[in-house]
């Protein structure tokens, strides 16, 4: 049996009793049925799709705390100037 002969139920969940936990079962059961019905190919794409983004992200801030970093090496430099130079 593969993955694209699981059937994914679609029970009702005791509605009257806990609307709440209704909702979020539904809500978490749908996804779920869809990422079990999906190929191998299309769940690694997936995967390397987020790892990218997620790699992405990195970097930028990488790159922001690198230029955040030396401005203020620059300015604690500047600081120092000022203050030798009223003395």
């Amino acid at each position: 049996m593969s993955n694209r002969d699981l059937q994914c139920p679609q029970t009702a969940y005791g509605t009257a009793t806990a609307p709440a936990i209704s909702r979020i079962r539904r809500s978490f059961s749908d996804p779920a049925c869809a990422l079990a019905n999906l190929r191998i190919a299309d769940k690694m794409y997936g995967i390397v799709g987020l790892l990218v983004i997620v790699m992405t992200l990195l970097m930028v801030m990488s790159i922001q705390t690198v230029r955040l970093q030396s401005q203020y090496r620059r300015a604690l430099v500047d600081r120092s100037r000022r203050s030798k130079a009223i003395c």
